[in-house]
């Protein structure tokens, strides 16, 4: 039951603007926005001014991390400047983002492994028909490939470390059943079927430095799945044991960089998702994170020193540490106060590439140094014309629920509002396990 920092900023500094208690039209005029169908009584006009204030709002941006450029020439980041969200370059911190792609609809995506051509791979459907195509940019030859059928629904899962194979999920077998395919990037038409599917939902993880194997996960619910290896010469799957006999959670998980064993958060051994190493050959779990009472949520080994980075969620924000070898001594890498995803090791594993999404800024791309810990932000998303200095930071709190239990959440208090001045209150409750 947490209240979103994201979600709530920008909704907090509206409650604090000039308009917020702007309510001077009668309930009986008209309000030409109103669609025909819509029929209101005693609804009072909303007056242009909160329309206009509210444009701007709309008119926030964000930019989001897609991965490190493997020539080392900065990175590659989603952002919108029209009505979708296109792919960027963005090649010094602060500097010029150079837009990519140029689709009506929404791309999301990566750089090719290993590709210093600058290949891109892309994951785009056609009018919101949630029908997901997988393409591959060529940057030199300024041509887009599409590498699936164009008709079925696809999602882009891991990526071979070598950048030669890529891993598909699809539904062009019969059209109900997600199977798993690997393909060539390069290559059109090369999808091979690896495992077909039978009414259930596999999440492919990862995959394993020297290319034989991936990281598999059969989903049954927030509170149920089953770990998996897959030979991918084969298709021969193998089921991971589990530290316990109940039912449990696993993810997010990663190959060890030698291969030799895994990294996976799981609820197997608490109320929260723990980070343990599962030895592959003795099958044995050692727990990483028991004195650590919060789910990891992001997961990035280093595949040259072996080192894991993580966040666990600490009442609605994330802490990012560092296991050098992953095995300790773990230290914490000091951030802001936000929230961190797409966490990504840059290739000359020097960095770590992450969004951070702030409760007084929109979301941006950010990288941070492992020798010193220095934070740089890349990105610079504007705010539609507000004034970044009105925007607010939260404090936590907690209260006390019904049954006795105190709940945490974080709290938005608008520079304006005092005793003598009160404002309206916006509560966001988390809709989630």
């Amino acid at each position: 039951m947490m209240l979103h920092l994201r979600r709530l900023t920008f909704a907090a500094c509206l409650l604090a603007g000039p308009f917020a208690l702007t309510w001077t039209a009668r309930a009986e005029e008209s309000d030409p926005r109103r669609p025909a169908a819509i029929e209101a009584k005693e609804v009072p006009v909303v007056p242009a001014e909160v329309f206009a204030r509210l444009a701007q709002y709309q008119s926030v941006r964000g930019a989001s991390f897609r991965g490190f450029a493997p020539d080392g020439t900065g990175l590659l980041i989603g952002t919108r400047f029209g009505n979708s969200s296109q792919l960027h370059r963005v090649y010094e911190p602060g500097g010029r983002r150079e837009q990519i792609t140029f689709y009506d609809e929404p791309v999301s995506g990566g750089f090719l492994p290993k590709a210093t051509d600058g290949a891109i791979l892309m994951l785009m459907d056609a009018g919101g028909n949630e029908n997901d195509q997988v393409y591959l940019l060529d940057r030199r030859k300024f041509a887009t490939m599409r590498l699936t059928d164009g008709k079925s629904r696809n999602k882009l899962g891991a990526v071979r470390p070598d950048g030669s194979q890529i891993v598909v999920t699809s539904n062009q077998r019969n059209g109900r059943d997600v199977d798993l395919y690997v393909a060539d990037p390069r290559t059109p038409s090369s999808m091979k079927l690896v495992m077909p599917v039978d009414k259930q939902t596999w999440n492919v993880h990862d995959w394993s430095q020297d290319g034989k194997t991936l990281l598999l996960n059969r989903y049954v619910s927030a509170n149920e799945s089953y770990p998996a290896l897959l030979d991918v010469a084969s298709g021969q799957r193998t089921d991971l044991p589990s530290p316990t006999k109940e039912k449990a959670a696993f993810g997010p998980m990663v190959f060890a960089a030698d291969g030799k064993s895994v990294f996976i958060a799981t609820d197997a051994n608490g109320e929260f998702h723990r980070l343990a190493r599962l030895d592959l050959a003795s099958k044995k779990y050692t727990w990483l994170t028991d004195d650590i009472a919060w789910d990891v949520s992001n997961l990035s080994v280093e595949p040259t020193s072996g080192d894991v980075a993580f966040t666990v969620n600490e009442d609605g924000a994330s802490r990012l540490y560092l296991l050098p070898k992953g095995n300790g001594p773990r230290r914490e890498l000091k951030l802001p106060l936000g929230i961190v995803s797409g966490l990504e090791f840059s290739p000359d594993g020097k960095r770590l590439g992450f969004t951070l999404a702030r409760p007084d800024s929109p979301p941006d791309a950010y990288s941070l140094s492992r020798s010193n810990g220095e934070l740089t932000r890349w990105t610079f998303s504007e705010v539609g014309g507000l004034n970044p200095e009105s925007f607010v930071s939260p404090s936590r709190i907690q209260f006390k629920s019904i049954d006795g239990r105190m709940i945490p959440a974080w709290y938005f208090q608008p520079r304006v509002a005092s005793t003598s001045k009160k404002v309206p209150v916006l509560i966001s409750i988390h809709g989630g396990p």
